[in-house]
């Protein structure tokens, strides 16, 4: 035999094109009777009728159904057929009175559907309804409000439903099979006497029930095959009628494929009976019984099975309703605990991270995660940075309309996963936001486990050389390794994420509103402060202009010579620093519209690093500052506008030289950057600035709340510097204080600025 891989056509694809519905056959104990339209003249009939009934199939062929029942079983056959009273199969159960000449009246019961363009009746076989079934409808009455008032544990209920279906069948095992989201079957429950071994915890591969043959379990809820070894008996037609297959999907003794019959033999089983369990028009899962003899059940017997399991299905709905309302109400008043502490974390989002770790794996049964809120990622324990920014990045790409995204394995995304399974083997992304910018990633590692099945996964439908395929050899216990999965995130856990993001949304969304509402306080007190900043640097220069320029016309002739050049230079020296001022208003607008030219040139940093210390000699030289260059190996040449650095770097240095104590040095240290940059650092030896204000001092109009006081300015420079370095040439900047005292000032330029910036 050849397994499905070997095939130029796979097995299994195989199995899903046959229609296994359509037949010509039916099951040696079933009484099938095809109908006209209109006339109800019996059309088709088993070759073995006269076993059941007692009369020859060709005295049948060609007559009307009332010859053979009484008046009024044919009247509610016609009901039947005009549709009244007609349901599906089994559930429109009725009695028909068969009259066979020269025999006494047999009562059967019977079921009627439709096929194609005849109706069928089918009448149970006097053999199987002469059981003294009388209990049966009390039975169904009593298990159904048993099942109806079932308050145990969910995990045991499809248990008690196996032991009730069990003791109504005979069967000597019945089992619950439940799929798995890959189609897979899981024995999750089991009744048995010992006469069959157990299939608990057993799987089963989806090959074993076709798609084709799902759909007709959804449409026909329940299958049964009493004896696997008897011959099928073949369906005869009136010498009037068409010919062909006829479509059996609703029947209950429709002949079974010639595959299924060795499947059931290879199994070691002798009978067999299933019933679906459906959910949102999918096959969720399967009520079957086994027997090791041949096994026959009534029709009566039929209806109370699928009775029980339509009230197992409903029921289970209840109870997995109450076991999901109990968790989730437990989880609703976790996500508010954690919603009222990111809403009072406030602006130290690391302090809510800390605290609510544990919480958060907790709601989801997770190993580790990500968290990446307000533009800080605060990494898996057991990632490192990279991996879990990337993850961050790749999984929030993949979340769908509900902004999350769950997998059990991550090397199903990508192979290069798989090395991460120790850590990271499954994935439930949750973006709290719609562009991602704010998410959680909870981590489940690989779950490395053995599974059962019932028979080798691998060789679950097999081919011989001239193509027939057929179902596995042996049913015995495989064992199969398992890892690189992690437990599969479950409907109540995604529901639990959509919470979660909900909750979260609306505290995001109220500290932005609270982040909104202290920036424009901020905002509004910044520009207070810059017009009074503003104001006093107008003020002081023009007065001294004003001053000045009214001793020399009303007392000029007074003054000697040199008296009168000391004023005329004090006031060029107030019109350049009103120059000055103007200049950094002009410059500020223009970074900021984006109107500001630039003209980059490939050339040698430590030129313009130079050129800047020269023109603030003049401010070092009275307090004795000394500038120190210090080059840490062969800087690259990099692309920049040598005029706007040479702005930054005076800016940084005079800031520097402002705040130094007398006689002490600044350091420029300047090295290469591995990205093939340079970064260049001012070190000071000042005051240094509040660890909360290293962000701020960045920002139009703010000045340090150490140096602000008496220091002048109006607080541009640094955020001049800023669009220049960023904005202007795609670099960076920002401040760190020292160890020992002072501030560092850091400037890192790419080798080539990213974008095309505005050219002269």
């Amino acid at each position: 035999m050849k397994r499905p891989a070997d095939l130029p056509a796979p097995a299994a694809a195989i199995c899903e094109s046959r229609a296994y519905h359509l037949v010509e056959e039916v099951q040696s104990h079933g009484v099938l009777l095809a109908l006209e339209e209109g006339s109800l003249a019996i059309c088709r009939a088993p070759a073995n009728l006269e076993t059941h009934l007692g009369v020859p199939v060709q005295d049948v062929l060609g007559r009307p159904l009332g010859d053979f029942v009484s008046p009024e079983s044919l009247t509610r056959v016609k009901d039947a057929t005009q549709g009244r009273h007609l349901q599906r199969p089994l559930m429109g159960l009725f009695r028909v009175e068969w009259r066979a000449p020269g025999r006494s009246p047999l009562g059967l019961d019977a079921i009627l559907y439709r096929s194609g363009a005849w109706w069928c009746l089918e009448l149970e076989s006097p053999s199987i309804g002469a059981q003294d079934l009388s209990s049966l409808w009390a039975d169904l009455v009593r298990e159904l409000d048993e099942l109806a008032h079932f308050e145990g544990p969910t995990e045991t209920f499809s248990t008690h439903v196996c032991d009730r279906l069990r003791a109504l069948t005979g069967f000597d095992r019945v089992y619950f099979c439940e799929f798995d989201e890959d189609g897979h079957g899981f024995v999750s429950a089991e009744s048995r006497n010992g006469e069959l071994p157990s299939l608990l915890a057993h799987h089963f591969p989806k090959t074993d029930l076709p798609q084709r043959v799902r759909a007709l379990y959804l449409e026909n809820q329940a299958r049964f095959l009493p004896d696997v070894n008897a011959p099928a008996v073949p369906l005869l037609t009136w010498e009037g009628a068409a010919r062909g297959p006829m479509d059996l999907r609703l029947s209950m003794c429709r002949k079974v494929a010639d595959t299924h019959l060795q499947y059931v033999r290879n199994m070691g089983v002798t009978a067999t009976a299933s019933f679906s369990v459906a959910h949102d028009g999918e096959l969720e899962a399967l009520f079957g019984g086994h027997a090791s003899h041949p096994h026959y059940l009534s029709y009566r017997q039929l209806v109370i099975c699928k009775q029980l399991v339509a009230a197992y299905r409903s029921r289970i709905d209840y109870l997995r309703v109450r076991d999901i309302h109990d968790v989730m109400t437990r989880n609703d008043e976790l996500i508010k605990s954690l919603s009222r502490r990111l809403l009072n974390s406030g602006d130290h989002i690391g302090q809510f991270v800390a605290k609510s770790r544990a919480d958060l794996l907790s709601l989801f049964q997770a190993d580790d995660l990500v968290i990446r809120l307000s533009g800080e990622l605060f990494v898996a324990e057991t990632l490192t940075p990279e991996v879990s920014g990337m993850l961050v990045d790749r999984l929030v790409a993949l979340c769908d309309e509900k902004r999350s995204f769950a997998t059990r394995s991550l090397s199903l995304l990508d192979p290069s996963f798989l090395e991460l399974r120790e850590a990271a083997s499954g994935a439930l992304a949750i973006s709290l936001d719609e562009m991602g910018r704010n998410a959680i990633v909870l981590l489940r590692r690989q779950k490395v486990y053995q599974q059962r099945w019932s028979g080798s996964p691998d060789e679950a439908i097999v081919s011989d050389d001239k193509g027939e395929v057929g179902p596995r050899r042996s049913f015995l216990t495989y064992v199969k390794d398992v890892e690189g999965t992690s437990p599969s995130w479950t409907n109540r856990e995604l529901e639990t994420a959509a919470r979660l993001n909900h909750a979260f949304n609306q505290v995001l969304a109220v500290n932005y509103l609270m982040r909104l509402r202290e920036a424009a306080e901020k905002a509004n007190l910044m520009k207070s402060e810059f017009i009074a900043n503003v104001s006093h640097e107008l003020r002081s220069p023009m007065h001294a202009m004003l001053g000045l320029a009214e001793l020399l016309r009303d007392r000029g002739e007074g003054f000697s010579a040199a008296r009168r050049r000391e004023f005329a230079e004090l006031i060029q020296a107030s019109g350049n620093r009103l120059l000055r001022l103007i200049d950094d208003l002009l410059d500020i607008a223009k970074l900021e519209t984006g109107a500001a030219e630039f003209c980059f040139r490939a050339g040698n940093l430590l030129e313009v690093l130079r050129q800047a210390t020269t023109e603030v000699a003049p401010l070092a030289s009275p307090k004795a500052v000394l500038i120190v260059e210090r080059c840490e190996g062969e800087l690259p040449a990099v692309e920049f506008d040598a005029d706007r650095l040479t702005q930054v770097f005076v800016n940084l240095l005079a800031n520097a030289i402002r705040f130094s104590p007398q006689g002490q040095q600044i350091e420029v240290h300047v090295a290469p950057t591995a990205q093939g940059g340079v970064l260049t650092e001012v070190r000071d030896r000042g005051l240094g600035v509040p660890e909360d204000e290293l962000e701020e001092i960045f920002e139009k109009f703010v000045q340090s709340s150490r140096t602000k006081n008496g220091a002048g300015g109006t607080g541009l420079g640094l955020s001049i510097c800023r669009q220049i370095v960023q904005e202007g040439h795609g670099g960076k900047i920002w401040a760190r204080n020292n160890q020992f005292g002072g501030a560092s000032f850091f400037v890192e330029l790419p080798r080539v600025p990213p974008f095309q910036a505005k050219q002269p």
